[in-house]
């Protein structure tokens, strides 16, 4: 996927960018990071080590196969077909916005869900590359979340040394869409202190 943002950062004629990525996201920003540092001129990464991590998804891929067979009418029955599996709000609110109206009217994903489940174990490894990335960055964590976890910090800083950790109380995982204000503020503080 790194791969596919440098190519995508090359037909854009983007020479250099401000990444951010979260979960599976921050693996893939921080995947290239370490293959193209010439390319990155900052980056953000949310909620997520450069490490492998074990299978924690399980209630969010049943909750968007609720979606994925149930085709909802409206965002209120999507919100009660995942309430089935998935219980904090945030984080339902969050995979809803993976759907969009179909050609039936209902709504249905807009995502590969197929494609991420089947790739689900590489998701789960260390991002890949060498070395570590020095530019400026900024790594959020939830407060209540075990993705970036105090004993994580020693490696977490062998990849990124320069790493501002900033810990957003009273968010899990999905901390943007917990605590969007917070997040938003943190990411805009950062960006705002970087040269152009």
């Amino acid at each position: 996927m790194a791969q596919d943002l440098l190519a995508l950062m090359d037909r854009l004629g983007i020479e250099r960018a401000h990444l951010l990525g979260h979960s599976m996201g921050g693996k893939v920003v921080i995947t290239l990071a370490r293959l193209a540092p010439e390319r990155v001129a900052s980056l953000i990464v949310a909620d997520i080590a450069p490490q492998a991590y074990g299978h924690g998804h399980s209630a969010v891929f049943a909750g968007l196969r609720r979606l994925e067979e149930g085709k909802p009418g409206n965002r209120r029955e999507a919100d009660e077909m995942l309430a089935e599996h998935v219980e904090e709000r945030a984080t339902r609110l969050f995979l809803a916005t993976n759907l969009q109206r179909g050609e039936t009217g209902g709504l249905e994903l807009r995502i590969g869900l197929d494609e991420i489940e089947a790739g689900y174990d590489e998701i789960m490894q260390a991002p890949a590359g060498q070395g570590a990335y020095d530019g400026p960055t900024l790594v959020l964590r939830g407060g209540n979340s075990h993705y970036v976890t105090d004993d994580m910090l020693p490696a977490l800083r062998g990849v990124l040394p320069r790493a501002e950790i900033r810990t957003l109380e009273g968010a899990g995982h999905w901390l943007h869409a917990e605590q969007p204000e917070a997040f938003q503020a943190a990411v805009s503080e950062f960006l705002d202190a970087q040269e152009v």
